[in-house]
């Protein structure tokens, strides 16, 4: 999804990623948080699925964008149309998943 938005922005002639915007450093740690929150996930839905259900469990999960954005305007965020935006292309592409 982030070579998506990357390419949709340089189609609408937006800036891609400027010249040396992001060191190697910054690419590691990116990775290792990255590699840290998936497997943070992966054992929280696990256990999600012994308690609720592999249904319930998928449902919620499918869901955080969504979440994520309640819970950001209930600490005084504000509101982005780019989130909603990435928010209803999770959920087109869960919907399209579910399909038979």
């Amino acid at each position: 999804m982030g070579l998506v938005a990357l390419g949709v922005s340089v189609a609408l002639g937006r800036e891609g990623l400027p010249a040396g915007a992001w060191s190697l450093r910054d690419l590691s740690l990116l990775a290792v948080y990255g590699m840290g929150g998936m497997a943070a996930s992966q054992l929280l839905f696990i256990l999600a699925i012994r308690r609720i259900g592999v249904g319930l469990a998928s449902f919620h999960i499918n869901g955080a964008p969504f979440y994520v954005m309640l819970i950001m305007l209930a600490f005084g965020g504000t509101w982005s149309w780019m989130q909603v935006l990435g928010a209803t292309v999770v959920a087109l592409g869960v919907l399209i998943a579910q399909r038979r």
